[in-house]
């Protein structure tokens, strides 16, 4: 039988796999690779240019829109297909999220601005996704029109598209700042962008206030902006030295909220306005969640009652002898209807580089703008007329002799030749000679000469206007004015007026700190597990939970935090290395935190000086220990106790009042001193009346004495006397 032998694939030779494998170091792949991408999304994608207010795909949708000729007075086309027109000539990124952008952006109804008139279902309400590209219609509004009605006159610099197929502009020419009064939400590699939206009509003001005024003052600026202006509304609460901080620096906290109206009657509180960037989804599953859980006590029921007409509208019902201010406040407390909106104006400059910008220096850059607009579709408009004034000025000229036009027009061999002739026998150029080479012979009637004239004189005239605006700077500053007036008036409607309130003299919703310990007492402690709940020990009124952990932590929690219906809690998020847990009055005891290392401290509890934290804090700095040293005792005392504390190897009984109050976070006092290497503190007991040891009344030593040698088999604290009836 013949052997036969299988031949198999040999597996690649490691050389052949080392040849796809390429060896890098973190900051060679940083700065070749990943720096490149950052770069990408931070000026391609998510920041957007200051000088027309646009993040590029917004800007490519308009200009994409325009082409697609879905004006204002134009027919509107389905979303599909303008989002794939400007996807596939511009933008080649997902058609996805190009159409979200168009819908949450330019076509919102909640924007300040909308850019864009939308036909269906876009939303509505901030964070309400819209219908489907293939059921919405678009086309430009009035408003986005005026961001690219002035393009044709080659008014700003274009560019080739990404496939060098087309072009496309650098930037629009924005009539109006739209950066300032639609604001704009980015997030890229490194760097966020937020700049508030304002009124419209407070913005072009100022505007025209800079171009009689360009050294305004900041005080000046916000007497005209007054503050943010939301398309949601809602209210700006204290802040007026946060908006001048942002007026001047480019950045702010501001504290926001949305509008809650309530009705004691009906029992409701009624949610009509949210804060910028708050979806309206959220606030209705943080309502629902908090009446779920108990931190927003009192409700019956919560209902999102939006609708066309409404479209922000969730109503809180409350239960029968529920305090409507109080959950009023707990709503504010426990969802996004009050926030921190943080002011952060940046946006690319004109060499594409991020950077923080003030007011004064955006309206300065949209000034400069519209004055390049000007100079720009000046000069386009100056060139068309000089080529329409050749033209009259040749057919003047000619017109005056028709009968020797058509001698030399008939003499010509072709028409080459008879614009060439006509151009030498009438003293005109060769442009010339052909625009009358090429006229019909029903434009040599008299008529046509008497309204070639006419036209010589207005394209005259209308040439001498243009060149007057590109020589001086005086007459551009007089035509940008009067264009920024005709723009203003483009926001002549109710629906621009101020929508959010600026309560300057109000503050930020605090808990009040009544509720907080009421709320505490109401619950009970298990001392030895760590554990709010219905069962354990009562607390006090007034009192505070503390808590010990060995690493040297303490924690004092005043009921911060907790639910209103009462569940099962641990008084800190990780209590499986708390030594102690109880209640004290703050202010009115000390803490003896003791380490192994026999030391003592004796710090405050004054709520001024030891802050308590919520159900979440960790716990702050208590006892600094040494190396190998644990906390192994944290004992509530008045200051008129006495301390038993148990080694290895010895005891020892000392007055509180012999040790030292210091300050939180110390190394404490040595109180037992071990009396070996081996010898370390294990435990600690207070007492006001004293300690038996081995059966004895032990006697308090001095810190500085020496501790008493063996660990005692016997202790306790002295029994008080029991008072006597005269």
């Amino acid at each position: 039988m013949r052997k036969t032998t299988r031949k198999t694939k040999q597996p690649a030779a490691p050389a052949a796999i080392a040849n796809v494998v390429e060896n890098t170091t973190v900051a060679d792949f940083i700065e070749n690779d990943n720096l490149e991408y950052m770069f990408y999304t931070i000026t391609d994608r998510a920041v957007p240019s200051v000088i027309d207010g646009m993040k590029p795909g917004a800007r490519r949708m308009l200009y994409s829109m325009l082409k697609d000729g879905v004006t204002p007075d134009a027919k509107p086309k389905k979303s599909a297909r303008l989002v794939n027109s400007a996807v596939g000539q511009f933008h080649p990124h997902g058609g996805a999220a190009m159409y979200g952008m168009m819908a949450s952006t330019l076509a919102a109804n909640y924007s300040r601005v909308k850019l864009v008139d939308g036909i269906g279902d876009f939303g509505g309400a901030p964070g309400n996704p819209p219908a489907q590209d293939r059921y919405t219609e678009a086309r430009l509004s009035k408003h986005g029109f005026e961001l690219v009605r002035e393009l044709s006159d080659r008014a700003v610099p274009f560019q080739p598209t990404y496939d060098d197929e087309s072009e496309e502009p650098v930037f629009l020419s924005p009539t109006f700042p739209v950066l300032l009064i639609n604001g704009v939400e980015g997030l890229s590699e490194g760097y966020r962008s937020a700049v508030p939206e304002h009124n419209p009509h407070k913005v072009m003001e100022l505007c025209i206030r800079m171009i009689d005024e360009p050294d305004i003052s900041d005080e000046d600026i916000f007497d005209i902006l007054e503050g943010p202006d939301w398309g949601t509304g809602g209210e700006v609460i204290g802040g007026r030295s946060e908006v001048l901080k942002y007026i001047s620096t480019g950045r702010a906290n501001l504290t926001v909220r949305g509008k809650l109206d309530v009705d004691n009657k009906a029992k409701t509180v009624t949610i009509t306005e949210v804060p910028p960037g708050v979806a309206v989804p959220k606030v209705y599953d943080e309502l629902r969640d908090g009446a779920r859980n108990g931190t927003i006590e009192g409700v019956r029921d919560v209902e999102l009652l939006s609708d066309m007409k409404h479209p922000i509208r969730i109503v809180v019902s409350g239960k029968r002898g529920t305090d409507m201010e109080k959950l009023r406040r707990d709503i504010l407390l426990s969802t996004k209807l009050e926030t921190t909106y943080t002011v952060l104006m940046i946006a690319l400059d004109r060499n594409r580089a991020p950077r923080l910008w003030t007011i004064r220096e955006q309206v300065e850059e949209f000034l400069k703008l519209r004055e390049e607009v000007l100079i720009n579709k000046t000069t386009t408009q100056a060139a068309k007329l000089n080529k329409e004034l050749l033209k009259q000025t040749a057919l003047a000229k000619v017109l005056l002799d028709k009968e020797k036009a058509v001698k030399v027009v008939m003499a010509a061999k072709d028409e080459k030749t008879a614009a060439h002739d006509l151009a030498a026998a009438f003293d005109i150029t060769p442009e010339q000679g052909e625009i009358v080479a090429a006229l019909p012979l029903r434009r040599l009637s008299k008529a046509s000469v008497l309204d070639a004239e006419k036209k010589v004189t207005k394209t005259t005239k209308e040439l001498s206007a243009k060149q007057k605006i590109l020589d001086s700077k005086v007459r551009r500053r007089t035509v940008l004015r009067k264009e920024l007036e005709e723009t203003a008036k483009l926001f002549d409607d109710p629906h621009y007026d101020r929508k959010t309130r600026l309560l300057y003299d109000e503050k930020p919703t605090k808990k009040d700190k009544k509720d907080s310990a009421a709320q505490l007492s109401l619950w009970k402690l298990d001392p030895d597990m760590g554990i709010l709940s219905d069962v354990g020990n009562p607390i006090p009124e007034g009192d505070v939970v503390y808590t010990a952990f060995t690493g040297g932590k303490i924690k004092l929690f005043a009921g911060g935090g907790l639910p209103q219906r009462i569940t099962p809690k641990t008084v800190a998020p990780d209590t499986s290395t708390m030594i102690a847990c109880g209640t004290l009055t703050p202010g009115g005891q000390n803490l003896l935190l003791v380490s192994s290392g026999g030391k003592v401290l004796k710090t405050t509890t004054d709520p001024d000086k030891f802050k308590p934290q919520g159900i979440a804090g960790t716990g702050v700095a208590g006892m600094k220990l040494g190396n190998g040293e644990t906390l192994v005792a944290c004992l509530p005392v008045n200051g008129d106790e006495e301390i038993l504390t148990l080694s290895t190897d010895g005891w020892k009984v000392t007055k509180v009042s012999d040790i030292p109050a210091k300050g939180r976070g110390g190394g404490g006092v040595m109180t037992h001193n071990p009396k070996s290497a081996s010898d370390v503190v294990v435990e600690a007991y207070v007492s006001p009346t004293g300690f038996q040891v081995e059966g004895k009344k032990a006697k308090p030593f001095k810190r500085s004495a020496a501790t008493r040698k063996g660990h005692p088999t016997q202790w306790a604290a002295v029994e008080p006397e029991e008072p006597t009836n005269e």
